[in-house]
């Protein structure tokens, strides 16, 4: 029963029609009291299912995945993103006593995103991390001078913006 209501979620999903955390709850009270599925009282009391029921039922859908295709923890990835500037914000400094202002000296240079992707394997291993340059073409010689170990070292990639995409030069 659970695996028909699983399966609207993702069709809903899929349309771009997919419910928000309360309206999934309430959906859920709706299609066990039309199933004849016993519920807690507090379901009936409230008109929705229970914030607990949503976490399990959150919980449960990896592990009917893991059981449904046998992954090993050699194929499970995870991917992060984060964007590092390439000028970094002017440190808090100390001035004379009194003083209301103090001068320092800063870049005028406005500084650009860079992504930087890391990939770690469930397994513990990890993948060297990607940088995605904001270019139109990639000087490999240039932008990566200076990393240690190059041949299974970081990966640089461009992109115009220097965000994540999935076209990559």
């Amino acid at each position: 029963m659970e695996d028909k209501f699983q399966e609207y979620l993702l069709i809903c999903s899929d349309m771009f029609h997919g419910l928000t955390p309360k309206a999934t709850r309430r959906l859920a009270y709706e299609y066990a009291k039309k199933n004849n599925v016993k519920y807690p009282e507090k379901w009936k009391n409230n008109g929705l299912a229970g914030r607990e029921w949503l976490n399990g039922f959150y919980e449960d859908m990896p592990a009917d995945v893991m059981q449904r295709y046998q992954f090993t923890p050699s194929r499970i990835y995870n991917l992060i993103e984060t964007e590092v500037t390439t000028v970094h914000r002017v440190p808090r400094i100390i001035g004379r006593k009194g003083q209301h202002q103090v001068e320092q000296v800063t870049s005028r240079e406005r500084g650009e995103l860079v992504t930087q992707v890391g990939i770690i394997c469930a397994n513990g291993t990890s993948l060297p991390p990607v940088w995605v340059f904001p270019r139109q073409r990639f000087d490999e010689k240039k932008m990566m001078k200076g990393v240690p170990n190059q041949e299974d070292g970081p990966m640089g990639l461009v992109y115009p913006s220097g965000w994540m995409t999935c076209k990559f030069s």
